[in-house]
């Protein structure tokens, strides 16, 4: 129904199962809103919907913009390093000069005291006899096949993979002497 002086304007959408309906009257009076058909209560609930959606979207970005001024941005962002090809003059460098074989005790400070040391995935523990008496049993052979291929949960080299097979062996032998 509309008065003499009136507006109505309806706009309809049809989309995947809904149909939405916004319908805009203009009397001689203050406009009215409805959404879906209903009046202005629901009107007031779509701005507050919309406004603290806006809010938190303004609120969110607010984190995306990173901390600083221009040049201490552009400072984090510079390169850590830089690439030398060869042939090309890129100063001194100072190169890794091996001091030498690796003892048996260090080659297992370093690489197989994480395993052995508390006995991780069953391997045995240094030092414990009871644990190391089968795989003594089979012999120093048989022990650094399973040092050079691995076995079970134990990799191949034991983790270390530059070590020599000498090395290795000073490693078992290390460890047998802990019984």
């Amino acid at each position: 129904m509309t008065a003499r002086g009136s507006v109505r304007v309806v706009l309809s959408y049809s989309g995947w199962k809904h149909t939405v309906n916004i319908v805009l009257e203009r009397y001689n009076r203050a406009p009215r809103f409805t959404l879906f058909g209903y009046g202005p209560d629901k009107e007031t609930k779509l701005k507050r919907i919309l406004l603290a959606t806006t809010a938190t979207v303004l609120a969110m970005s607010i984190y995306a913009i990173p901390p600083g001024n221009d040049e201490e941005i552009a400072q984090r962002l510079t390169p850590f390093g830089s690439v030398c090809r060869s042939g090309e003059d890129c100063g001194t460098v100072a190169a890794v000069v091996a001091s030498g074989p690796l003892s048996g005790e260090e080659v297992y400070n370093q690489f197989c005291f994480a395993c052995h040391a508390s006995g991780v995935s069953n391997a045995p523990v240094l030092g414990d006899a009871v644990a190391w008496q089968p795989r003594v049993d089979k012999g120093m052979d048989v022990l650094m096949a399973s040092t050079l291929n691995g076995i079970g949960a134990m990799p191949a080299l034991g983790t270390c993979m530059n070590c020599s097979d000498d090395e290795l062996s000073e490693a078992v032998t290390y460890m047998l002497d802990q019984l």
